[in-house]
């Protein structure tokens, strides 16, 4: 329990060694629970080190994307900060980082990149990955890190998904990257009959012609299979995970698909969605064909390594 205006205090438990993630909340009680997070600062009482998290959210049910708890990847402070180098340590961390964690969809601040320069942050942030794998890169990081920290993979498929997005309000709310995910869902679980005899033509509304034969109208298609996997996992996260906001879902799911190798062939049915023409323009890279295989294109990569999962990520699912 943390009194109410405390930011600065300690605990004590074994040395946990050099920390890569952590996973803040609240329970949202009281009259005013919001919690504004610029950064958070960790010392290792032992070690002496420092490890700063950058975060630039809000925690509480009706602010923001409505997450009650963030996950949060950490940046050691080289060496072992002096007294007066962690006076300016403090005051940097009292300011917003650089990259908000999960990062917003939609950036006030700053010019917006074009497409070319999506692509290429894309393709960057995989070419780290693989280099993590074969122990090329140079940089001292952790898988974590790679994924949802600072130019990661899941930063660079927030701009993707949100480049050419609708901005319009539906309902009276903005609609989030994470709301196409949940469209693509209903519209799966609304057309797909199960046993129907029909091929993929209904599922997600496209126009999929059917791949079986009249005498082998029982097997279910392979798309048809990998759309029944992947809705059921934005199900699952939706239903299970009530405090992670929405964009703390889309992350979620984006390095639970890269760890089952299915990211590229997610992306690549997506862009058939008919919640993909209602919600995005015709420049994106969901809609544009030249854009769309370019993407799937540099995520087929992704299927070649073996990427694990942060417990501390996953620990909303685990607890349902």
């Amino acid at each position: 329990y943390i009194p109410r205006g405390v930011i600065h205090f300690s605990f004590w438990t074994k040395n946990l060694g050099v920390l890569t993630s952590l996973r803040i909340g609240h329970d949202n009680s009281g009259l005013s629970p919001n919690w504004l997070i610029e950064h958070i600062l960790i010392r290792n009482e032992f070690t002496g080190h420092y490890y700063k998290f950058g975060c630039g959210r809000w925690l509480g049910k009706n602010i923001d994307d409505g997450s009650m708890e963030r996950y949060l990847v950490a940046t050691q402070i080289p060496g072992v900060p002096n007294v007066q180098g962690v006076r300016e340590l403090v005051k940097e961390c009292a300011h917003p980082p650089e990259f908000a964690s999960p990062p917003l969809v939609f950036r006030s601040v700053g010019p917006v990149p074009d497409e070319t320069e999506i692509e290429g942050q894309l393709r960057e942030s995989i070419n780290r990955l693989i280099k993590h794998q074969h122990k090329s890169l140079k940089e001292r990081v952790s898988w974590a890190h790679l994924m949802c920290g600072p130019n990661g993979l899941v930063h660079s498929l927030f701009q993707v998904f949100s480049y050419g997005f609708k901005s319009a309000r539906l309902f009276g709310r903005n609609l989030t990257i994470w709301d196409f995910f949940l469209k693509v869902t209903y519209d799966f679980n609304q057309f797909h009959q199960p046993g129907s005899g029909v091929g993929p033509t209904n599922n997600l509304g496209t126009t999929d012609r059917p791949t079986s034969s009249p005498r082998n109208t029982s097997t279910v298609p392979r798309t048809t299979q990998l759309r029944i996997m992947y809705t059921r996992l934005i199900t699952r996260i939706e239903t299970t995970c009530s405090r992670l906001g929405k964009d703390d879902k889309f992350q979620l799911f984006v390095c639970l698909a890269v760890h089952d190798r299915l990211l590229q062939r997610i992306v690549a049915d997506l862009t058939r969605a008919v919640a993909a023409i209602q919600l995005y323009e015709e420049n994106s890279f969901l809609r544009s064909p030249a854009l769309a295989e370019s993407v799937t294109l540099a995520l087929e990569a992704l299927s070649e390594l073996e990427v694990p999962v942060d417990p501390a990520l996953t620990k909303s699912l685990e607890t349902h």
